[in-house]
């Protein structure tokens, strides 16, 4: 699992990226994989509210306060090396479902977080059909807590309101039509230092610059349904096919559990 620096800022960006529950970079970008039926969350075709600097992030925690789940798409494209991820995550109780394609993997992979477990389905990681079973607490590999860390902390209600301080520009684009719904696309301007409670060092470390601008599409429920971002050769794009459409996520069967 070893990726580019760019890649690796990717990979810190995740958090912030997966748990304000986006999509998409621009309606051309499939991303390469199929996502899950769509459930609709909003009346077809209802403008949205216009929301400004004050109650953006207000009215994204209302709305992500009353979801139960989402299934989304990623795709992340950073120096030529292409992961594509299909998830699904239940936020009460909070767990995630990905499946992963990338040839920097070695191909396909497929993890599962719940409780602080990992389950992972890998090339060089499990036998093929088989989950290795990981403990976060206790792991010491790098790239398993790192993935393990980025999955717990993608908690779209948790992540939204580190946005309640951290946004310092809401720029209105303009209403559109996005698949059976008006959607209204915003430009945000975030401090990422404020946004993950580190030092602008740590940013640095990791390649994040002090600021991101984010696109986002917005419905007339407040839930995001489109997201592009982008920092130097990398490009994040996520699709949330829907929500509250995941009932449970479940651990592997038994039989298909390994351990190291």
């Amino acid at each position: 699992m070893r990726f580019s620096a760019r890649a690796a800022a990717a990979v810190a960006a995740l958090p912030l990226v997966l748990g304000v529950a986006a999509c998409g970079i621009e309606d051309t970008a499939g991303g390469g994989t199929k996502p899950p039926a769509s459930k609709p969350t909003a009346a077809p075709l209802k403008a949205p509210a216009r929301l400004t600097l004050a109650n953006f992030s207000p009215a994204m925690n209302a709305a992500n306060a009353k979801a139960t789940s989402m299934e989304s798409v990623l795709r992340i494209n950073s120096d030529g090396q292409v992961v594509t991820m299909t998830m699904a995550q239940t936020l009460k109780p909070f767990a995630t479902k990905l499946d992963m394609s990338s040839a920097a993997l070695g191909g396909a992979a497929h993890v599962i977080a719940i409780k602080g477990t990992l389950y992972v389905s890998a090339p060089n990681a499990a036998p093929a059909g088989k989950y290795l079973k990981i403990n976060l607490k206790t792991t010491k590999d790098p790239a398993l807590a790192s993935l393990g860390e980025m999955l717990e902390g993608a908690d779209p209600v948790k992540s939204v309101k580190s946005w309640d301080k951290a946004l310092r520009k809401v720029k209105f684009v303009k209403t559109e039509t996005l698949g059976f719904r008006k959607v209204n696309r915003y430009q945000l301007t975030v401090d990422n230092a404020v946004a993950y409670g580190v030092s602008a060092k740590k940013l640095s470390a990791v390649g994040l610059p002090k600021l991101s601008v984010y696109t986002v599409w917005v419905g007339a429920d407040n839930l995001m349904y489109k997201m592009a971002y982008k920092m130097g050769a990398m490009d994040m794009q996520v699709t949330v096919s829907s929500y509250n459409a995941t009932d449970t996520i479940k651990p592997p069967p038994a039989n298909k559990i390994v351990t190291r």
